[in-house]
């Protein structure tokens, strides 16, 4: 659904949706809905009161190509705008408005001036700092296990006055620490810029000190609707701890019997022995053994692999292991930041014998969504954690960390033949509908209709299908009953499929080729759209 957002600075409010867009967004989207047991009152821009607030919904919503889960929206009189996006929120997602440009900067963005840089620093208070005399020679090995702001309000007093007809919220800092930062020479500056994975940029000290007060907050649960009562949204819905009870207010009413579908607790435990336990095989003889050697880890990916320890132990994904043949971990960054943590079975992968179980043709996937009209996507969570490593297998798939050797007893990611056991699971499950109304490729499906109320009896069909298989599907990564969503790389809506957007970008910032492999790799990529592209053999 569609709408037109104010942005509004003045607004002292997180995000405000027009009480006449809730029931036609209600019809669509079926969000949740809460009703405050005290109404919040509101005061326009003029200083005169409104209607109060007496309920929020809760919903996902994009901006400028950027998607934001479960956001509240207050629900008001806002005249002729949609909705409002107030100051709160923009502070709350670093996001800074370039007026004169008439233009959002994310976090992150590239684009970013040098004047924004110098407007955010004059835009939070800067604290005195005190500058270590003897400088570091050799970059440090490790950092805090948890960081500091540079500002740190220990107590924070508040005074209210009424002034204007505008209520003014006076901060004041009854103490100010100082921070000591430490120099480092150019020789030990030079050293670190060698290592590959090092990710270097400048950074404001007010920056730092925002973002690591806005994940302290986060991290401490803190949500508020307005800084003048931080505590309103948390304290006027209704606490509801029970997982069922959380699942119903997210899923459409006719979903509300299979909550089990989506149960998180239920997908973190052991799935049940099948026929379709994975099993490693070689081509050859098995491999003599094989012990590998560990990868130097830094001191925050040494505590991401002791909380994936830990956190699988207890889960039983995971078990001791006295196997001869391991393999090594190592640590990726994840494209929305934060580490994942891997196991290189490349050389395992080297001898295994390859299951040539094929996955589905995106190109045939697509042809079958002609004339359909609403979509549901599902996105099965811990899909290959879902299937049992065959027993002789476990030892096989054995990986060795700086706390002792483990084996996996669920599928782990990152071996070759992973794809091709769960998508001859999913294909088993849901076989009778595959092409029919729905389309799985590995833990991506898409059911498919061609009206609504045919489409509700696919999507309980499915969801059906999978509880009886032991598979859980992740609520957070869903879309019901839409008209328009990305699947496999593409756009898919009720008037045909298009290319993702984000996807061409990368073509057009693609730098020019210069040799015959580079030109070769290009136009590979370019295949897999040349069906958008009008006389591309031509062109190519």
């Amino acid at each position: 659904m569609d709408l037109s957002a104010l942005i509004d600075c003045g607004a002292n409010a997180s995000s405000i949706i027009n009480r006449k867009k809730l029931t036609s967004l209600a019809e669509l989207l079926h969000p949740p809905t809460h009703h405050l047991k005290q109404p919040i009152p509101l005061q326009g821009f003029d200083g005169q009161p409104s209607e109060a607030i007496k309920q929020i919904i809760q919903c996902d919503f994009t901006i400028d190509n950027h998607t934001f889960k479960d956001q509240y929206l207050l629900a008001a009189d806002l005249g002729s705008h949609d909705m409002i996006i107030g100051r709160k929120w923009l502070a709350e997602n670093d996001v800074m408005v370039d007026c004169r440009r008439k233009k959002l900067y994310w976090p992150g963005m590239h684009q970013l001036d040098q004047w924004d840089a110098i407007r955010r620093d004059q835009a939070f208070d800067s604290t005195p700092t005190k500058v270590l005399p003897t400088p570091i020679n050799r970059p440090p090995t490790s950092t805090n296990n948890q960081a500091r702001p540079i500002q740190d309000f220990a107590i924070r007093s508040a005074t209210y006055q009424k002034r204007r007809q505008e209520l003014e919220l006076n901060a004041i800092p009854t103490t100010a620490l100082t921070s000591q930062i430490a120099t480092i020479t150019a020789p030990a500056f030079e050293a670190d810029m060698r290592q590959t994975e090092l990710l270097v940029g400048a950074v404001t000290i007010a920056e730092l000190d925002h973002i690591l007060e806005k994940r302290q907050r986060l991290k401490e649960g803190i949500h508020s609707i307005d800084e003048d009562n931080p505590d309103a949204l948390g304290n006027q819905v209704d606490a509801e701890p029970d997982e069922s009870t959380q699942l119903r207010k997210r899923l459409p009413t006719f979903l509300h019997d299979l909550t089990k579908c989506f149960s998180k607790t239920a997908a973190n435990t052991l799935p049940p022995s099948r026929p379709i336990d994975h099993k490693i095989e070689f081509d050859g003889p098995e491999p003599t053994m094989k012990t590998a050697h560990l990868y130097k880890m830094s001191e925050p990916e040494l505590e991401k692999m002791r909380e994936y320890l830990i956190d699988n132990l207890k889960k039983g994904f995971i078990k001791p292991s006295n196997s001869s043949y391991s393999s090594p971990v190592l640590f990726v960054k994840k494209p929305g930041g934060g580490l994942r943590f891997c196991i290189d079975y490349r050389h395992l992968n080297s001898l295994t014998k390859k299951d040539r179980y094929p996955l589905p043709l995106i190109t045939e996937t697509l042809d079958r969504l002609a004339h359909s009209v609403v979509f549901t996507k599902l996105d099965v969570r811990h899909a290959f954690h879902r299937i049992l490593m065959e027993p002789s297998s476990m030892t096989w798939a054995a990986f060795r960390t700086r706390y002792g050797s483990f084996e996996p007893v669920v599928l782990p990611f990152g071996l070759c033949n992973g794809p091709a056991t769960f998508q001859r699971y999913i294909n088993t499950v849901l076989m009778e509908y595959l092409d029919d109304f729905c389309s799985a490729y590995i833990d991506d499906i898409l059911i498919f209709s061609k009206n609504h109320q045919e489409h509700r009896r696919h999507v309980w069909l499915v969801l059906e299908r999978l509880r009886d298989a032991g598979l859980q599907v992740d609520i957070d990564k869903c879309e019901f009953e839409v008209t328009e969503t990305k699947f496999l790389g593409f756009i898919v809506t009720n008037h045909g499929v298009k290319v993702d957007p984000a996807k061409v970008s990368v073509v057009q910032d693609w730098k020019p080729p210069t040799t015959k492999r580079q030109v070769q790799l290009f136009l590979g990529f370019c295949n897999f759209y040349r069906r958008f592209i009008e006389a591309y053999r031509r062109i190519a």
